[in-house]
């Protein structure tokens, strides 16, 4: 009969007389000879002492078979089962499984030892009871850890070997060796300040930091010309642990100290010039790095070359000048620094510096381009001053102010024609949309062209009408250019040239009539009617197809016969003026009406006419036989009743209107300003200045000599030829020079043309305030066109009438307008 086993619950001191050993039973060996196989596990045998009690507690672990009874005599300790089988009975240990610590772990000194086991039934079965497990170290420390349930004990507090073991003696015990590291005072205090102590179960190890040390500041390779240079060193861990260093030292200089891993100092820079290297940090321990600085203390060297200009049309009073609507190249070569930039190069005022390539410029050597176009220039012609400011080398030297200079012209180009005849006259110039530039000639010149048409940039595209001269100014309709033509004895014809190649397109007034002069504006017929050109800008005058007769007494009127027009509505309005009558004609396109005249002040030739923005005509004049003379204001209605207001002196040129005066040339060759508004002229205010003074000589003005708004103005003096600007605001002198002179000639000069700065292909360039200004000249057998770079962007968009025949293209007419030649 079997009997069940009974748990043992109590503490039982006494021990079981073996631990269990091999396991025996089938296919295994047998046990030993001192041993039993009890439920496959061998043990010692006991003798069946029966049934007992211990300390009144039935304990039986054995069984009754045939009348015997098989128990572990004594009981087994706490750590073993006791295991009967039919012939015996034995105490089986439990056994003891160790997580915590792992045999050989290494700890820090002062660690606590974390402590986990658990005591298992020899066949991993759960122990049926609860058990305390006592744990035992060699360091004194020990506790009691319930199976399964973790703990700790303190570890050793210095750096050593030690074992922990876990059972019972005389029972399964489970040993586990540990080791403990420290850093001791005397290993910290022998490593250097490049490592650390690193623990170890024998006191520590000095072993690296693994600094990492960077210089922050100068930059390598810089250079200085300072007896010692501020510098930053940064040093860091590859973990990004706190560096706690206070200095770091430096070679060649005194330690850097800060904290936080920055560091600063200064580095001394010592004679003689040349390298000199730094190394911060321990260069034994790889934890370094060094810096190279220069020391230079020789200043480099500037070389400013102005290249001289090498382009088509030089000004022959000044070959090398560069032309004020071109950019001056300079080379500036810095030798031993940095190279030069825009910054360093101070140019004339209101100039500006452009970096350029130039041919022969590399290496430390830089081209720069100086736009001179909005300068002063107090002359024609003239010398610029430009700067080259102090560069400094990347050590701190600098070099001296360079000072250079070159020559600027206004004169963009000059075309000169040597004719045959002294009775040389010139025509003001007729300037197209897109800058083509008409010039005629007046005067018998056989075999000669008396039409030359130039680009803007002063080519020669195409001549006509050889053989006559022309005795108008050119009028430009669209593609067409419109000339006035004789021989000086019985043709008379008006000539429509095509603007592009010169070829002729139509003809008018085939030798009939009397010739056209030069201040009247041109016009188309057909069949005895009168007909516009394009839109009306081109228009004859006269009750008949072609002019016949005298519109006034004697051969001045002839010859001075001024023409202004107006379209309102439908209806073309013309006011002609021929001596000292004023006439209106009006069309609307099949025939002319003829609106009347009104004659005033005997022995007055009218000058010109002009419109105002108000639509009122506006003219004026002198006497040249009695003096004095006036300007008038015809209103916007359909008479010319009007009174004269007469200023002193009188008017001797075409009245240019600006947006608040009328501006003229007396006759005695004083400017005038006549103020005038809403109301009309005024009965005072007249301002007559003295003549104007060009280079310690009178600056004389003559007939029809003011271009736009009191800008630009030209004159002929005695032999010479001179040009001049004025300024807008009190007609002072800008500037002004002479052209050409001659012995025991005059000259001629009329109204020129006042353009707009033009880039490739005529197009405006409204960048830059410069424009350019058609002179035509006549001097001795000599015809020159002018093409002068003057300091006013075309004419000027405020004025309803800024010039003779009002705009570029001499139509003479308020209605159509003049953007073409202005500037916003």
């Amino acid at each position: 009969m079997i009997r069940r086993l009974v748990a043992i619950v109590s503490v039982v001191l006494s021990a079981c007389p073996t631990p269990i050993g091999d396991r025996c039973g089938d296919g295994l060996p047998p046990c030993p000879a001192n041993l039993v196989c009890v439920m496959s596990l061998c043990a010692r045998p006991e003798p069946d002492g029966g049934a007992g009690t211990d300390g009144g507690t039935l304990f039986d672990g054995g069984a009754i078979d045939a009348g015997r009874t098989f128990t572990c005599d004594g009981g087994c300790a706490p750590w073993a089962v006791c295991l009967s089988s039919s012939t015996t009975a034995a105490c089986v240990n439990g056994r003891l499984e160790t997580t915590e610590p792992v045999d050989g772990t290494t700890l820090r000194a002062g660690q606590a030892v974390t402590l986990a086991v658990r005591f298992l039934l020899v066949d991993g079965g759960a122990w049926p009871n609860t058990i305390a497990i006592p744990v035992q170290t060699d360091w004194g420390a020990q506790t009691m850890l319930l199976s399964g349930i973790a703990g700790s004990v303190p570890g050793l507090t210095d750096a050593g070997r030690g074992t922990v073991v876990f059972g019972w003696d005389g029972g399964p015990l489970e040993p586990r060796a540990l080791s403990f590291s420290a850093c001791s005072a005397e290993v910290i205090a022998s490593c250097p300040p490049f490592q650390e102590c690193a623990p170890s179960v024998a006191g520590g190890d000095c072993v690296s930091h693994g600094y990492v040390v960077e210089w922050v500041s100068p930059d390598a390779g810089s250079a200085t010309n300072q007896s010692s240079v501020a510098a930053e060193v940064r040093v860091t861990k590859p973990d990004g642990g706190m560096v706690a260093l206070t200095s770091i030292p430096v070679n060649g200089a005194t330690p850097f100290t800060g904290s936080a891993g920055r560091y600063t100092g200064a580095l001394p820079i010592a004679p003689p010039d040349g390298v000199k290297t730094f190394t911060a940090g321990w260069p034994a321990d790889g934890a370094s790095s060094s810096l190279s600085i220069e020391r230079d203390t020789i200043a480099p060297s500037v070389t400013v070359v102005v290249e001289p200009r090498n382009g088509p049309d030089p000004d022959v009073a000044a070959p090398t000048a560069w032309k004020k609507d071109e950019k001056a190249l300079i080379k500036i070569t810095v030798d031993g620094g940095r190279p030069a930039v825009e910054s360093d190069v101070l140019p004339p005022p209101n100039g500006v510096v452009t970096p350029e390539v130039c041919a022969g410029c590399s290496a430390a050597c830089r081209c720069f381009g100086i736009d001179v176009s909005s300068s002063p220039l107090n002359g024609l012609r003239g010398p610029m001053g430009v700067q080259v400011l102090p560069i400094n080398d990347p050590a701190g030297n600098r070099t001296e102010q360079k000072d250079a200079g070159f020559d600027v012209t206004r004169l963009r180009w000059v075309r000169t024609a040597t004719l045959s005849s002294f009775m040389t006259e010139v025509h003001p110039p007729a300037i197209s949309d897109t800058g083509l530039v008409v010039y005629s000639v007046g005067g018998r010149n056989p075999g000669l062209p008396t039409i030359q048409t130039f680009d803007p940039t002063g080519n020669l595209l195409w001549t006509a009408a050889p053989d006559v001269m022309v005795t108008a100014a050119p009028v430009i309709s669209g593609t067409t250019v419109w000339a006035a033509i004789s021989d000086g004895f019985s043709l008379r014809r008006m000539t429509a040239f095509s603007l592009r190649d010169g070829g002729v397109e139509a003809v008018r007034c085939l030798d009939g009539g009397l010739e056209f002069y030069r201040s009247m504006a041109l016009a188309s017929f057909d069949g005895g009617v009168t007909v516009p050109v394009g839109v009306g800008d081109v228009i004859a005058f006269g009750s008949t197809a072609c002019p016949t007769g005298f519109f006034g007494a004697g051969f001045g009127a002839a010859i001075r016969s001024p023409i202004a027009l107006r379209q309102v509505g439908p209806t073309l309005e013309l006011f002609k003026a021929g001596g000292n009558r004023l006439s209106k004609y009006e069309t609307q396109g099949a025939s002319w009406l003829d609106r009347g005249s009104r004659n005033e002040n005997p022995g007055l030739t009218i000058q010109g006419l002009a419109f105002d923005s108000a639509g009122r005509l506006i003219g004026g004049g002198a006497r040249f036989t009695m003096g004095g003379g006036g300007v008038f204001m015809v209103s916007a209605s359909d008479h010319l009743d009007a009174g004269w207001f007469t200023p002193q002196p009188a008017l001797f040129s075409a009245p240019v209107v600006s947006a608040d005066s009328i501006l003229g040339v007396s006759s005695n060759g004083n400017l005038m300003r006549i103020p005038y508004g809403v109301a009309g002229l005024p009965d005072a205010g007249v301002e007559a200045g003295p003549a104007a003074l060009a280079g310690g000589q009178e600056f004389a003005l003559g007939e029809s000599r003011i271009v736009t708004a009191g800008s630009v103005l030209t004159a002929p003096m005695g032999s010479s030829i001179r040009f001049g600007q004025l300024r807008p605001g009190d007609l002072s002198v800008e500037w002004a020079a002479e052209l050409a002179s001659a012995q025991m000639t005059s000259g001629w000069v009329v109204s020129p043309a006042l353009d707009v700065l033009r880039s490739d292909g005529g197009v405006k360039d409204c960048t830059r305030q410069i424009g350019v200004a058609y002179v035509s000249t006549a001097l001795g057998t000599n015809a020159t066109l002018y093409s002068i770079l003057v300091d006013a962007r075309g004419l000027d968009p405020t004025a309803p009438w800024p010039r003779f025949q009002r705009d570029n293209a001499n139509r003479g007419n308020i209605s159509l307008p003049t953007s073409p030649w202005t500037c916003p």
